[in-house]
């Protein structure tokens, strides 16, 4: 069994894949709050949303292999729910977006993890957490499984 963990190459891989011509900011590049000028704002969230980590067990002809499954929330801030004129503004918006990161997120990999999933919806995301500043988004659960 390999303790190898490819973690930081994935959020890395998933970051810098352009959607519309958004990268997302992730880890110390984030930002503590945004203003509407900096919408839309795309990152990769380590909290709030959640990112979800598990192990599992493979039973192969050479013995036993753990794989290690992520669930990462990528996130993008559209407008701020104050703006008051609503999501029927943005729902083309959002439904381009929404397909053409399914098509680019499942084309990434490596050797050593494959996208196994794309969960999206879309929705209000409290940013920064806390703030009492709401704003319509587009979160994507990318489920990767590292190959071990």
């Amino acid at each position: 069994m390999t303790n190898y963990t490819g973690i930081n190459e994935i959020i890395e891989d998933i970051a810098s894949t352009s959607v519309l011509g958004y990268t997302a900011s992730y880890a110390s590049s984030l930002l503590d709050g945004v203003s509407t000028a900096q919408l839309p704002y795309r990152f990769i969230s380590h909290r709030g949303a959640g990112m979800v980590a598990s192990r599992y067990e493979r039973q192969t002809l050479s013995g036993r292999g753990y794989n290690a499954a992520w669930k990462i929330p990528d996130i993008i801030l559209l407008q701020p729910v104050a703006a008051g004129i609503g999501v029927s503004s943005i729902a083309f918006d959002v439904f381009n977006y929404m397909g053409e990161y399914a098509s680019l997120i499942r084309n990434i990999a490596s050797q050593h993890y494959v996208v196994d999933d794309v969960e999206q919806t879309s929705g209000l995301v409290e940013w920064p957490e806390g703030s009492d500043q709401y704003y319509d988004a587009c979160i994507c659960i990318v489920t990767v499984v590292e190959n071990n």
